[in-house]
Protein backbone atom coordinates (compact mmCIF):
# COMPACT_ATOMS: atom_id res chain seq x y z
CA UNK A 1 0.00 0.00 0.00
CA UNK A 2 2.71 2.55 1.63
CA UNK A 3 4.56 1.40 -2.64
CA UNK A 4 1.20 2.39 -4.06
CA UNK A 5 0.77 5.88 -2.68
CA UNK A 6 4.76 6.36 -2.92
CA UNK A 7 4.12 5.89 -6.70
CA UNK A 8 1.61 7.96 -7.21
CA UNK A 9 2.76 11.16 -5.36
CA UNK A 10 5.82 10.04 -7.76
CA UNK A 11 3.36 10.57 -10.39
CA UNK A 12 1.91 13.92 -9.64
CA UNK A 13 5.13 15.26 -8.98
CA UNK A 14 6.64 14.81 -12.44
CA UNK A 15 3.56 14.93 -14.81
CA UNK A 16 4.19 14.30 -18.62
CA UNK A 17 6.27 17.11 -19.44
CA UNK A 18 10.26 16.87 -19.05
CA UNK A 19 12.22 19.73 -18.32
CA UNK A 20 15.63 19.91 -20.50
CA UNK A 21 17.49 18.93 -17.61
CA UNK A 22 15.34 15.68 -17.62
CA UNK A 23 15.82 15.20 -21.36
CA UNK A 24 19.54 15.17 -20.75
CA UNK A 25 19.04 12.80 -17.55
CA UNK A 26 17.55 10.18 -19.87
CA UNK A 27 20.56 10.72 -22.09
CA UNK A 28 23.53 10.32 -20.00
CA UNK A 29 21.00 8.43 -17.24
CA UNK A 30 21.04 4.19 -16.45
CA UNK A 31 18.44 3.51 -19.01
CA UNK A 32 20.68 4.42 -22.39
CA UNK A 33 23.67 2.65 -20.21
CA UNK A 34 21.64 -0.51 -20.22
CA UNK A 35 20.75 -0.03 -23.37
CA UNK A 36 24.13 0.22 -24.60
CA UNK A 37 25.07 -2.74 -22.28
CA UNK A 38 23.03 -4.87 -23.26
CA UNK A 39 22.81 -4.18 -27.19
CA UNK A 40 26.78 -3.55 -27.60
CA UNK A 41 26.84 -6.67 -29.44
CA UNK A 42 25.32 -5.57 -32.51
CA UNK A 43 27.54 -2.58 -32.15
CA UNK A 44 30.38 -4.44 -32.09
CA UNK A 45 33.13 -5.16 -34.82
CA UNK A 46 32.66 -8.98 -34.37
CA UNK A 47 30.81 -9.97 -37.79
CA UNK A 48 29.55 -12.93 -35.16
CA UNK A 49 28.41 -11.10 -32.48
CA UNK A 50 26.68 -8.62 -35.08
CA UNK A 51 25.23 -11.68 -36.37
CA UNK A 52 23.82 -13.18 -33.06
CA UNK A 53 20.69 -10.50 -33.92
CA UNK A 54 18.66 -8.83 -31.33
CA UNK A 55 18.46 -10.83 -27.54
CA UNK A 56 16.53 -10.65 -25.06
CA UNK A 57 17.98 -8.43 -22.65
CA UNK A 58 19.12 -5.95 -25.62
CA UNK A 59 15.02 -6.01 -26.93
CA UNK A 60 14.07 -5.38 -22.82
CA UNK A 61 16.08 -2.46 -22.52
CA UNK A 62 15.39 -0.84 -25.74
CA UNK A 63 11.26 -0.96 -25.27
CA UNK A 64 12.67 0.21 -21.64
CA UNK A 65 14.32 3.14 -22.95
CA UNK A 66 11.55 3.69 -25.45
CA UNK A 67 9.01 3.54 -22.37
CA UNK A 68 10.27 6.59 -20.55
CA UNK A 69 8.11 9.49 -20.40
CA UNK A 70 11.11 12.00 -21.76
CA UNK A 71 11.56 9.60 -25.00
CA UNK A 72 8.98 12.04 -26.64
CA UNK A 73 10.59 14.75 -25.07
CA UNK A 74 13.61 13.84 -27.08
CA UNK A 75 12.40 16.14 -29.88
CA UNK A 76 12.47 19.54 -28.54
CA UNK A 77 10.21 21.93 -29.80
CA UNK A 78 11.91 24.18 -32.64
CA UNK A 79 10.75 27.73 -31.87
CA UNK A 80 12.82 30.24 -33.63
CA UNK A 81 13.57 27.50 -36.87
CA UNK A 82 12.48 29.69 -40.08
CA UNK A 83 9.87 28.06 -41.61
CA UNK A 84 12.01 26.85 -45.06
CA UNK A 85 14.57 25.01 -43.88
CA UNK A 86 18.14 26.05 -45.03
CA UNK A 87 21.59 26.20 -43.81
CA UNK A 88 21.97 29.33 -43.28
CA UNK A 89 23.11 30.40 -40.00
CA UNK A 90 18.99 32.43 -39.72
CA UNK A 91 18.31 28.71 -40.13
CA UNK A 92 20.14 26.94 -37.52
CA UNK A 93 18.12 28.79 -34.91
CA UNK A 94 15.99 25.97 -32.74
CA UNK A 95 17.43 23.91 -29.70
CA UNK A 96 20.63 21.71 -30.51
CA UNK A 97 22.64 18.84 -28.75
CA UNK A 98 25.61 19.59 -27.86
CA UNK A 99 28.98 17.02 -26.88
CA UNK A 100 30.97 18.90 -24.55
CA UNK A 101 34.34 17.12 -23.11
CA UNK A 102 33.12 17.94 -19.50
CA UNK A 103 29.42 16.86 -19.23
CA UNK A 104 29.02 14.60 -22.44
CA UNK A 105 25.35 15.96 -24.20
CA UNK A 106 23.94 19.28 -22.76
CA UNK A 107 21.18 21.28 -24.83
CA UNK A 108 21.34 24.54 -25.79
CA UNK A 109 19.65 27.18 -27.26
CA UNK A 110 20.67 29.07 -30.49
CA UNK A 111 19.63 32.04 -31.52
CA UNK A 112 20.29 34.77 -34.29
CA UNK A 113 20.94 38.20 -33.96
CA UNK A 114 20.24 40.22 -37.28
CA UNK A 115 21.32 43.35 -35.90
CA UNK A 116 25.10 41.89 -35.62
CA UNK A 117 24.91 38.59 -37.56
CA UNK A 118 25.91 36.87 -34.79
CA UNK A 119 24.41 33.34 -33.87
CA UNK A 120 24.81 32.42 -30.22
CA UNK A 121 24.49 29.29 -28.14
CA UNK A 122 23.02 29.87 -24.60
CA UNK A 123 23.09 26.65 -22.49
CA UNK A 124 19.63 24.98 -21.26
CA UNK A 125 21.64 22.28 -19.45
CA UNK A 126 25.26 23.42 -18.49
CA UNK A 127 28.36 22.01 -16.68
CA UNK A 128 31.23 23.54 -13.45
CA UNK A 129 32.36 25.41 -16.28
CA UNK A 130 29.64 27.19 -18.15
CA UNK A 131 26.35 27.20 -16.19
CA UNK A 132 22.62 26.94 -17.38
CA UNK A 133 21.37 29.88 -18.97
CA UNK A 134 24.65 31.07 -19.76
CA UNK A 135 26.25 31.93 -23.81
CA UNK A 136 28.51 29.09 -24.68
CA UNK A 137 30.12 30.23 -27.87
CA UNK A 138 28.94 32.97 -30.27
CA UNK A 139 29.86 32.45 -34.05
CA UNK A 140 29.39 35.49 -37.20
CA UNK A 141 30.50 35.15 -40.43
CA UNK A 142 34.25 36.13 -39.78
CA UNK A 143 35.17 34.94 -36.43
CA UNK A 144 33.83 32.36 -33.81
CA UNK A 145 34.33 32.94 -30.18
CA UNK A 146 33.96 30.09 -27.71
CA UNK A 147 34.33 30.55 -23.47
CA UNK A 148 37.37 29.24 -22.39
CA UNK A 149 37.68 26.14 -19.81
CA UNK A 150 40.25 27.24 -17.63
CA UNK A 151 38.43 27.84 -14.65
CA UNK A 152 35.99 24.96 -13.07
CA UNK A 153 33.19 26.26 -10.30
CA UNK A 154 33.60 29.73 -11.48
CA UNK A 155 32.58 32.52 -13.93
CA UNK A 156 34.85 32.16 -16.55
CA UNK A 157 35.81 35.52 -18.45
CA UNK A 158 37.76 34.68 -20.74
CA UNK A 159 36.66 33.61 -24.57
CA UNK A 160 38.73 31.48 -27.18
CA UNK A 161 39.12 31.78 -30.43
CA UNK A 162 37.20 28.38 -32.31
CA UNK A 163 36.31 27.86 -35.76
CA UNK A 164 32.21 27.40 -36.52
CA UNK A 165 32.10 24.41 -39.07
CA UNK A 166 28.72 24.12 -40.87
CA UNK A 167 27.42 20.54 -42.15
CA UNK A 168 23.89 21.03 -42.96
CA UNK A 169 20.80 21.97 -41.79
CA UNK A 170 20.77 19.86 -38.31
CA UNK A 171 24.32 19.44 -38.09
CA UNK A 172 27.80 22.18 -37.59
CA UNK A 173 30.44 21.55 -35.43
CA UNK A 174 32.91 23.98 -33.23
CA UNK A 175 36.62 23.17 -33.73
CA UNK A 176 38.81 24.22 -30.52
CA UNK A 177 42.73 25.00 -31.20
CA UNK A 178 44.93 22.80 -28.88
CA UNK A 179 48.53 23.14 -28.04
CA UNK A 180 50.83 20.92 -30.29
CA UNK A 181 48.82 21.49 -33.44
CA UNK A 182 45.26 19.26 -32.64
CA UNK A 183 42.10 20.17 -32.28
CA UNK A 184 38.93 19.70 -30.18
CA UNK A 185 35.56 19.08 -31.72
CA UNK A 186 32.39 19.91 -30.10
CA UNK A 187 29.64 18.60 -32.29
CA UNK A 188 25.76 19.49 -32.55
CA UNK A 189 22.92 18.17 -33.73
CA UNK A 190 19.44 19.23 -33.63
CA UNK A 191 17.24 18.57 -30.94
CA UNK A 192 15.18 16.16 -33.29
CA UNK A 193 14.79 12.35 -32.49
CA UNK A 194 15.28 10.74 -35.57
CA UNK A 195 18.11 12.99 -36.35
CA UNK A 196 19.48 12.82 -32.56
CA UNK A 197 19.21 8.47 -32.48
CA UNK A 198 21.28 8.13 -36.17
CA UNK A 199 24.03 11.27 -35.03
CA UNK A 200 27.03 9.64 -36.05
CA UNK A 201 29.07 10.97 -33.22
CA UNK A 202 30.66 8.23 -31.77
CA UNK A 203 30.92 10.39 -28.10
CA UNK A 204 27.07 10.34 -28.42
CA UNK A 205 25.40 8.46 -25.74
CA UNK A 206 23.17 6.79 -27.94
CA UNK A 207 25.42 6.14 -30.50
CA UNK A 208 24.10 3.23 -32.86
CA UNK A 209 20.93 3.48 -31.05
CA UNK A 210 18.85 3.74 -34.27
CA UNK A 211 20.74 0.39 -36.04
CA UNK A 212 19.74 -1.28 -32.46
CA UNK A 213 16.45 -0.33 -32.65
CA UNK A 214 15.74 -1.57 -36.30
CA UNK A 215 17.58 -4.99 -35.15
CA UNK A 216 15.07 -5.43 -32.43
CA UNK A 217 12.00 -4.41 -34.64
CA UNK A 218 11.60 -1.50 -32.95
CA UNK A 219 10.60 2.15 -34.90
CA UNK A 220 11.78 5.03 -34.45
CA UNK A 221 8.73 7.51 -33.69
CA UNK A 222 9.17 10.34 -36.83
CA UNK A 223 11.33 8.07 -38.78
CA UNK A 224 12.73 10.35 -41.56
CA UNK A 225 12.06 7.95 -44.02
CA UNK A 226 8.31 7.41 -43.48
CA UNK A 227 5.09 9.05 -45.25
CA UNK A 228 4.12 11.15 -41.89
CA UNK A 229 7.47 12.72 -41.09
CA UNK A 230 7.40 13.89 -44.96
CA UNK A 231 4.44 15.10 -44.58
CA UNK A 232 5.08 16.96 -41.30
CA UNK A 233 8.18 18.93 -42.89
CA UNK A 234 5.60 19.86 -45.59
CA UNK A 235 3.50 20.95 -43.19
CA UNK A 236 6.06 23.27 -40.98
CA UNK A 237 8.80 23.67 -43.24
CA UNK A 238 8.17 24.17 -46.78
CA UNK A 239 7.04 27.19 -48.73
CA UNK A 240 3.50 26.37 -48.40
CA UNK A 241 3.52 26.84 -44.30
CA UNK A 242 3.45 30.63 -45.07
CA UNK A 243 0.59 30.36 -46.27
CA UNK A 244 -1.05 28.22 -44.03
CA UNK A 245 0.06 30.01 -41.24
CA UNK A 246 -1.86 33.57 -42.95
CA UNK A 247 -4.88 30.81 -44.04
CA UNK A 248 -4.65 30.03 -39.93
CA UNK A 249 -4.59 33.62 -39.28
CA UNK A 250 -7.48 34.48 -41.58
CA UNK A 251 -10.05 31.83 -41.47
CA UNK A 252 -12.11 32.93 -38.07
CA UNK A 253 -12.17 36.36 -39.77
CA UNK A 254 -13.56 35.21 -43.07
CA UNK A 255 -15.67 32.82 -40.91
CA UNK A 256 -16.94 35.90 -38.97
CA UNK A 257 -17.23 38.56 -42.01
CA UNK A 258 -19.55 35.88 -44.21
CA UNK A 259 -21.77 35.37 -41.12
CA UNK A 260 -22.69 38.67 -40.74
CA UNK A 261 -22.86 39.22 -45.14
CA UNK A 262 -25.01 35.83 -44.94
CA UNK A 263 -22.90 34.38 -47.19
CA UNK A 264 -22.29 30.99 -44.57
CA UNK A 265 -26.02 30.52 -43.30
CA UNK A 266 -25.19 26.38 -43.30
CA UNK A 267 -23.51 24.46 -40.50
CA UNK A 268 -22.72 21.35 -43.30
CA UNK A 269 -19.41 22.99 -44.51
CA UNK A 270 -19.14 25.26 -41.35
CA UNK A 271 -18.52 21.91 -39.10
CA UNK A 272 -15.48 20.12 -40.71
CA UNK A 273 -13.86 23.28 -41.96
CA UNK A 274 -13.72 24.45 -38.46
CA UNK A 275 -12.64 21.22 -37.12
CA UNK A 276 -9.88 20.85 -39.89
CA UNK A 277 -8.90 24.50 -38.80
CA UNK A 278 -8.56 23.77 -34.96
CA UNK A 279 -6.76 20.61 -35.97
CA UNK A 280 -3.78 22.29 -38.25
CA UNK A 281 -3.92 25.26 -35.26
CA UNK A 282 -3.40 22.74 -33.02
CA UNK A 283 -0.67 20.61 -34.65
CA UNK A 284 1.23 24.08 -35.68
CA UNK A 285 1.06 25.20 -31.85
CA UNK A 286 2.48 22.34 -30.18
CA UNK A 287 5.03 21.97 -32.63
CA UNK A 288 6.45 25.70 -32.26
CA UNK A 289 6.11 25.06 -28.13
CA UNK A 290 3.51 27.40 -27.62
CA UNK A 291 0.95 24.68 -26.39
Amino acid sequence: MLALLHLSAAAEVLGHSCLPLDVVGLLRGETSAKVMSACGHLLSASAEEAAAGCSQACFEAALRFQAHQCYSSLTQPQLRQPRFRSSSHVALQGIWYGLYPASGVDLIDVTYDAATHTLRGTKLTGNQFVRAGRVSWEATPTACMVVSSMWAGAYTPRWDVCKFIQIDADHFDIALPLEGGGQEILKFARALLPTLLSWDAPNSPVFGLDYVLESCGLEIEEHPGSVSAFLWRGLHHSKNTVILDQVLLLFPLLVLGGVQIRLVSSGVMLVPLALLYCGLLVLRLQYLGFI
